[in-house]
């Protein structure tokens, strides 16, 4: 059943999504309306669950991780079906 701490996975799974489309934790967070500090929380967090790096930080931006790009493929899939135009 749905509990917190997935839901807390979820969120995080979307903010990654979210850093990968926006090639950045700074951009991602300005569009989010949220500090990076919640971002990098968050996936620090799912990173952790998951025993694996899901992004890599370098001084110019983020760049995701193979798991991280399979990852955002499923968030992305998620973001379709719950937004895509009425027929």
């Amino acid at each position: 059943m749905l509990g917190k701490k997935t839901l807390t996975d979820l969120k995080a799974v979307m903010y990654l999504y979210a850093v990968g489309g926006y090639e950045g934790k700074r951009k991602a967070a300005r569009e989010l309306d949220v500090s990076i500090d919640t971002l990098s929380k968050y996936i620090d967090g799912l990173e952790e669950e998951c025993g694996s790096k899901l992004l890599n930080t370098a001084g110019t931006g983020s760049v995701l991780t193979l798991r991280g790009e399979r990852i955002c493929r499923w968030a992305a899939e998620i973001e379709k079906e719950l937004f895509v135009e009425k027929e």
